[in-house]
């Protein structure tokens, strides 16, 4: 499950919440189970900073390059484009 996964889920069941299709039992273990799904993110997070860097599978994003100019990269990342300097 990625974190964009994740966001969705958590959206569904505030719907159903608000729409009474889910019950107020079902929507606790749901986030019983979120909040473990989070404290992974965190051990990720902690494993990826402690060994200098890395990649998380939890935390994807839609990227494209979009150009090049003589100092870098142009890069999109979900829509918001950054610019990664060379040196």
């Amino acid at each position: 499950m990625t974190s964009n996964e994740l966001r969705e889920y958590l959206s569904a069941t505030l719907k159903g919440l608000q729409d009474d299709s889910i019950s107020l039992e079902k929507a606790k273990a749901i986030g019983d189970t979120v909040q473990v799904a989070i404290n992974l993110a965190k051990v990720e997070v902690d494993f990826v900073r402690a060994n200098g860097g890395g990649k998380s599978d939890f935390f994807t994003a839609n990227t494209k390059q979009v150009g090049q100019t003589p100092t870098g990269n142009i890069t999109q990342i979900n829509n918001v484009t950054t610019h990664a300097l060379r040196g």
